[in-house]
């Protein structure tokens, strides 16, 4: 049983080899190019598909959709209704307790904040590397800049903003002080981030850090606080990089303008 098994098996290998010689014989080079090139990819583990789950006035939702679409990162998308709770659902505390958007899910993965979600779509395979630049140097004032986004420059928007919209109760000395903070502080600090160049870092390209930080701008619209002319100018570079932009910030733009002055 033994012999004849392995008889069988080498008669196989035997025909295999025999067939892709003479495949080789007649085979273009272009041909036994692409062959290889197949072969290869059939090796590599596949990335697998996430899934966004975001709100579409939500400016944390809409960057990393709006990133993925222009980085060409194959994704599928679920509207999560905040007024129904959809967010608060059994399901979904299960991929996020925090029940926020946007939520990241994938087979037997999930994970939320949005600049981690961006952070990991810029990671995935043949994504250019200008998003998320190698550059120690380039990635350094991304990464400087994802933290600012988040640990001062959105925390005075949402002082400023969410007050607007009714979400947070502040007073009116403290979104004073809020949108000094953004003219003072918070915009000269980007200009030093974007180091005289059209983006952060000085790139020609927007990274995942212009992605966070120019859509919350559109918040802030609702306010008086008076953009610098670069500023103005910063975002509308955005805005024409970006071929995603003007359809997923247009139902943020609508409902701004419902609160606007």
């Amino acid at each position: 049983m033994g012999s004849s098994a392995s008889t069988e098996q080498k008669t196989s290998d035997v025909d295999i080899a025999a067939v892709v010689a003479k495949w080789r014989e007649t085979a273009s080079e272009a041909d036994q190019k692409k062959a290889a090139e197949l072969a290869i990819d059939a090796l590599r583990p596949k990335a697998r598909k996430p899934k966004l789950h975001y709100t579409a006035i939500s400016v944390n939702s809409i960057a990393p959709v709006m990133f993925a679409r222009d980085a060409g990162v194959q994704h599928d998308t679920a509207h999560v209704d905040l007024m129904k709770g959809e967010n608060t659902t059994p399901e979904f505390l299960a991929l996020n307790p925090a029940h926020t958007v946007p939520t990241l899910s994938e087979e037997g993965f999930s994970c939320w904040e949005s600049n981690t979600i961006l952070r990991r779509l810029a990671t995935t395979p043949g994504v250019p590397d200008s998003f998320y630049p190698s550059d120690r140097d380039v990635r350094s004032f991304v990464e400087l800049a994802l933290d600012w986004r988040q640990t001062s420059f959105y925390k005075n928007i949402t002082t400023v903003a969410y007050t607007a919209f009714g979400w947070l109760q502040k007073t009116e000395e403290e979104v004073t002080a809020a949108k000094k903070a953004l003219v003072n502080d918070d915009f000269p600090r980007l200009q030093w981030m974007l180091r005289n160049g059209k983006f952060v870092g000085g790139q020609d390209k927007p990274s995942i850090a212009d992605y966070a930080i120019v859509t919350p701008m559109k918040f802030l619209d609702v306010s008086d606080v008076e953009y610098p002319a670069w500023v103005t100018e910063y975002r509308q570079r955005f805005a024409e990089a970006s071929s995603s932009y003007a359809d997923l910030i247009a139902p943020v733009d609508g409902f701004v303008a419902n609160y606007k002055k």
